[in-house]
């Protein structure tokens, strides 16, 4: 990827004097083009969406007007929320830097603020920094306390705001209505102002983020180094199959960090950046090198882990850090090389957000996406333009969802009594949602508005990232060294499952569901640990039925998913160490799917026959976070010969969020293409029967076997004759 000049361009609105000269003085006088345009939009009242590259500097989008409108206005405030703690603890530290005057305070109001400080930063900052889940539970709730703040909030920042998508995004709508709604009870009305890397429906996405239009700015200024990308694969151990590529992940960052390339390695999953950590620091200490010089960095660690780690990344103490999408976003850990993609993030744009960690100074970098042995990503290996030249995908939320749309009320009735005028707001449905919730008798009504009856905040049992806020603590040696959601915990801290902790490896020997306790022993294990998943679905409504031309139907369904146990499979080339039996609580919930039918034959409802609807469901998966742009574990599918309902073969994919976000109506708008992609695929592969890079998936709960591939592709070639 070659490397672009630098396009300025000169602001048109006015800017305090001090703010000039405090640029000038920092080198910067020039903007860049999308900056000045920016300013001069924010300057005349407008809300602004910034949409360019990575480190094309659009934090100055927001802090400029910020600033410009503190120092002419000093009572005047501003409040920028990122959306994780380490993007706003780095952000702060830039910000502190930026400003021209020493008078002008700053502070991060979040989880790891200590309770003393919160009152100060709350009456005395100028620029308060936080988080949407301390917007929802610290801020919203108690608005009262942050009248004065509110009431002279005149710029409202909202970095990243691509992350928004799925179950996270769409109860950030709710939050963000919360948020306008009491900014005009206090008398208010700011600028907001968004930044986002690209994608497809910039202004779309904001309007249902926020409900607010706003002056989309897309054109990159900023130079950019040249770039090589690097689509490669591990080894083959065999036919078909490849070895692990955690270990090839590991193995590429070791030579690069022994060669002087500062590495950054991101995996998809915790146990995967934990496995990496273990074998980069096996094979550097084989080279000579000390294992101190690499690290881990993910969620679930203490604040105080964190800090330490970010601290020796950018002081050049690591040469190497091992970490989840924690680090995804421009939180600044000094001048990197090196990334290394180890497995596909869940969409494109996540993909070239991690690509462009590297080379993010005066010299080229290095991005490297490491295929695992699956369908989807041998798919992007063999058809790199789907990466390339498709372009960014759109974020999908849906802010109608009831479960969502009916916690967010419940907050907002908390905070303020709801009148119909407020309502309106939060969409078409909102009416409904808050008269079923007087029904069942959470919400009151009277003198014209929605009022919440309990005395705690419900924000308080509401999570942002689903539908439950229930957490379980996980405990070592006396120690709580993390938390995980309980739905997770489910799947991948049950008894007997392996967990990876910054290197250390411990088994877990006790699931409490009452104390909401998970213990933990120090263990050294030659495998880890996958769930077995069995799903079944029962379809309660139609929405868009299916024709004699088309076999795809949108539906209302109830998901039961059971863990009846997992997989052991060995660290090294994910080879099977056999399976083990669990007994955990089922999860139940209503969501949206996509059903794909067939026509079942009555002389042949054979093995060959479930094998190859077996099979589609494969191949469907894969291919469908591809299209609907979200991380596979956002989707959930099952097959059955005959439908208890149609009497037809059927594949389902469903959205594995109470209530949908907007995941399978995407599917069913790319259908064709979708099945296309599946079919390419199937016939693309050499195999003949299927192998891991076309059809096996390492969570079949059949370990694979019934599967047909001849067949599947038949079945795609009816779909799309039909289609």
């Amino acid at each position: 990827m070659p490397s672009r000049e630098a396009k300025f361009a000169a602001i048109k609105a006015p800017i305090a004097k001090s703010l000039a000269a405090h640029l000038t003085k920092l080198g910067s006088p020039d903007l860049y083009a999308h900056q000045a345009h920016a300013y001069d939009a924010a300057s005349a009242g407008s809300n602004v969406l910034v949409v360019t590259g990575t480190n094309s500097g659009k934090s100055l989008c927001y802090t400029l007007p910020a600033l410009n409108a503190i120092l002419k206005e000093p009572m005047a405030r501003a409040l920028f929320v990122f959306p994780t703690k380490a993007l706003a603890r780095d952000q702060a530290e830039r910000l502190e830097k930026l400003k021209p005057d020493s008078d002008i305070k700053i502070g991060v109001y979040d989880g790891d603020t200590p309770k003393p400080q919160r009152s100060a930063v709350r009456k005395s900052c100028h620029i308060v920094i936080t988080n949407p889940d301390m917007l929802h539970v610290g801020i919203l709730p108690q608005h009262e306390h942050w009248a004065p703040f509110l009431r002279s909030l005149r710029v409202a920042a909202l970095d990243e705001i691509h992350v928004y998508r799925g179950v996270f995004g769409s109860h950030f709508s709710g939050v963000m209505r919360r948020f306008l709604t009491l900014c005009e009870w206090h008398r208010a009305l700011p600028t907001l102002i968004g930044s986002s890397a690209s994608i497809a429906n910039p202004l779309d996405h904001f309007r249902a983020l926020t409900g607010q239009d706003a002056v989309l700015v897309d054109e990159d200024g900023s130079p950019q180094m040249g770039k090589t990308v690097l689509f490669c694969s591990p080894p083959r151990i065999g036919e078909g199959i490849r070895g692990s590529a955690n270990v090839a992940t590991a193995s590429l960052m070791a030579n690069l960090i022994t060669s002087g390339a500062k590495t950054l390695a991101f995996s998809r999953s915790r146990p995967a950046a934990e496995q990496v950590l273990l074998e980069t620091r096996k094979q550097i200490e084989g080279l000579g090198l000390d294992q101190g010089v690499v690290d881990s960095y993910r969620g679930g660690y203490t604040p105080r882990e964190r800090r330490e780690i970010e601290k020796k990344m950018f002081g050049g103490d690591l040469r190497g850090l091992s970490s989840t999408n924690a680090l995804e976003l421009g939180v600044d850990i000094g001048g990197l090389d090196a990334v290394i993609l180890n497995g596909f993030p869940g969409s494109i744009s996540s993909f070239w957000q991690q690509a462009g960690r590297s080379g993010r100074g005066q010299s080229e970098g290095l991005a490297a996406f490491v295929g695992h042995n699956d369908a989807m990503e041998q798919y992007l290996i063999s058809h790199p333009q789907v990466v390339l030249d498709q372009g960014i995908e759109p974020s999908v939320l849906d802010q109608s969802n009831p479960s969502i749309l009916a916690s967010q009320l419940e907050c907002a009735a908390y905070e303020r009594g709801l009148s119909l005028t407020d309502l309106d707001r939060f969409g078409p449905t909102a009416i409904k949602v808050a008269e079923s919730l007087e029904e069942t008798g959470n919400v009151g009504f009277g003198s014209g508005r929605f009022f919440y009856k309990g005395f705690d905040s419900p924000a308080l049992r509401t999570s942002l990232r689903g539908s439950t806020n229930q957490s379980m603590s996980l405990v070592a040696s006396g120690q709580t060294i993390g938390e995980m959601e309980k739905w997770r915990a489910t799947q991948y801290a049950h008894p007997g499952a392996i967990y990876l902790h910054r290197g250390s490896m411990f088994r877990v020997e006790s699931f409490d569901e009452a104390a909401l306790q998970i213990q933990l022993e120090p263990c050294l294990s030659e495998y880890l640990t996958f769930p077995i998943v069995q799903t079944s679905i029962r379809s309660s409504f139609l929405i868009t039925p299916s024709t004699t031309t088309d076999s795809a139907e949108l539906l209302s369904v109830v998901v039961r998913q059971s863990v009846t146990g997992y997989l052991k499979r060995s660290t090294d080339h994910g080879r099977s160490m056999g399976q083990e039996q669990l007994e955990m609580p089922d999860q139940v919930f209503e969501t949206l799917a996509i059903r794909l039918s067939f026509e079942t034959p009555q002389d042949d409802l054979t093995s060959e026959f479930a094998a190859g609807v077996h099979s589609v469901e494969h191949a469907l998966m894969a291919i469908a976070p591809l299209m609907a742009g979200c991380d596979r574990l956002d989707l959930g599918s099952a097959w059955d010969v005959k439908s208890s309902d149609s009497g037809r073969a059927c594949v389902w994919v469903y959205d594995q969020a109470v209530g949908g976000v907007g995941l399978c109506q995407r599917l069913y708008e790319v259908r064709k293409e979708w099945i296309s992609r599946s079919l390419t695929l199937l016939t693309d592969c050499p195999c003949f029967t299927g192998c891991p890079s076309c059809l096996f998936d390492a969570r079949c709960i059949h370990g694979n076997a019934l599967l047909d591939k001849p067949r599947a592709i038949q079945f795609f070639k009816e779909l799309l004759s039909g289609s």
